[in-house]
């Protein structure tokens, strides 16, 4: 966890650290009596850092912050100044929990008389399972909310996203992530990624061929983002997205079909029907685009014949992903989002930064006729995050990113 706040993205994304929650939560537990055996408990956000330069590599998550009382028989009052001063010790130079070299801490516990009672603070990526997050909790321990290890959190948070400000990324295999979906949003990515084959009329998600096993398009992105954006959309405030600091940002979700396009298209079509009742979906109304929370973009063996055919696209909420590197005839803005390649086929397989005069003039030629058309370019393959900022500066609107982590190092110019 950064010790102190910080600004990330060359100083455009303000970054809550160690410090800024320990004031919060010791602020809000003065006072507070801890009867013995018990606990008294409170989670909020904190800028992880994974061990790297917290100005440019992390990512939002929490601190669950914990005062066990394990005495037999005394309570224990927490009082703001002993909760400040115990808990900063994780912080502070020299401490066996402090990170002289990026000035962090990975938190952990201190003591307070002969194992009486102990300051909890532990760095977690999800929130508790418990209504903990910003809140005091004296029912117990928290728990870490189930569901990482390539699985959708259960039940998936509804408030994480209201401090995330979205970055124009790409959650490349969104769905290989500890936490699907949840990861890439804690990040601000804007796009994610969800590889699917159809397997008796279920759509499992996987880069490989899955069986009839694995979770389906519904566990992973349909039904969280469902529940996400029923909960940002509880007033009639208007339609909002996935992220509350710009809540007209649409979130693409990529669907990149594996198996038979046909059967494919009409099996992903049936699974955005939620979505689409809600109103959520991105659209062509026949005339213009009409942007939503979400816009769906299919990849891979999508065929453009049923993105353009009113028949299997009757709402016409299902766009096509065409290459930036190939012929774009046949494909407009009323059935194409996205324009994409792979980045060593279309420019280069030098990971080196800058580019060549040559391989400039390739990128440039590419992002100037896909954008003449009205299309997003994103580029998969890219052979080194040196190039990330280069490409954003030659108007490549996807970052298309494997270490979401990293993405705090790009200067996207979002306060522009």
């Amino acid at each position: 966890m950064a010790r102190d706040n910080v600004s990330t993205n060359n100083g455009e994304i303000p970054r809550r650290g160690y410090l800024s929650a320990v004031a919060e939560f010791c602020q809000e537990a003065n006072g507070q009596r801890v009867p013995a055996g018990s606990y008294l408990s409170l989670a909020t956000r904190v800028f992880l850092d994974g061990g790297g330069d917290p100005f440019s590599n992390g990512i939002s998550g929490y601190v669950y912050f914990e005062v066990h009382n394990k005495q037999s028989s005394d309570s224990h009052t927490v009082t703001v100044d002993n909760c400040i001063s115990f808990l900063q010790e994780m912080s502070n130079d020299n401490s066996k929990c402090w990170g002289s070299e990026h000035n962090d801490t990975k938190g952990g516990t201190w003591q307070v008389g002969a194992d009486a009672i102990s300051y909890h603070a532990l760095g977690q990526r999800v929130p508790p399972a418990q209504v903990a997050v910003d809140k005091l909790f004296t029912d117990g321990a928290l728990s870490v909310l189930g569901g990482s290890n390539g699985a959708a959190l259960s039940p998936f948070p509804l408030d994480f996203t209201s401090d995330v400000i979205p970055l124009p990324c790409h959650s490349h295999n969104d769905y290989t992530r500890d936490v699907p979906l949840y990861d890439a949003l804690s990040a601000g990515c804007t796009s994610v990624e969800a590889d699917v084959w159809l397997h008796s009329d279920t759509l499992r998600v996987s880069h490989t061929d899955p069986g009839d096993s694995g979770p389906t398009i519904q566990d992973l992105y349909i039904d969280p983002l469902l529940a996400l954006l029923n909960a940002q959309n509880s007033d009639s405030g208007g339609l909002k997205g996935v992220y509350l600091k710009n809540s007209t940002q649409s979130l693409v979700l990529l669907v990149d079909f594996k198996s038979d396009g046909d059967s494919t298209w009409d099996a992903v079509f049936s699974a955005l029907q939620p979505l689409r009742d809600a109103g959520y979906l991105s659209r062509w109304d026949g005339s213009q685009f009409v942007s939503a929370p979400i816009t769906v973009v299919t990849s891979g063996n999508a065929p453009l014949s049923k993105a353009a055919n009113s028949s299997a696209n009757p709402s016409h909420d299902m766009f096509i992903d065409s290459r930036v590197d190939e012929s774009l005839d046949g494909f407009n803005t009323s059935n194409t989002y996205y324009s994409s390649a792979d980045f060593k086929t279309a420019i280069t397989s030098s990971g080196s930064a800058p580019l060549s005069s040559s391989d400039q003039q390739k990128l440039s030629d590419q992002v100037s006729g896909a954008h003449a058309e009205g299309f997003l370019v994103r580029y998969w393959d890219i052979p080194s995050s040196d190039l990330w900022q280069e490409l954003v500066d030659s108007g490549v609107d996807k970052l298309n990113v494997d270490d979401l982590e990293a993405v705090a190092s790009v200067d996207f110019r979002i306060t522009s």
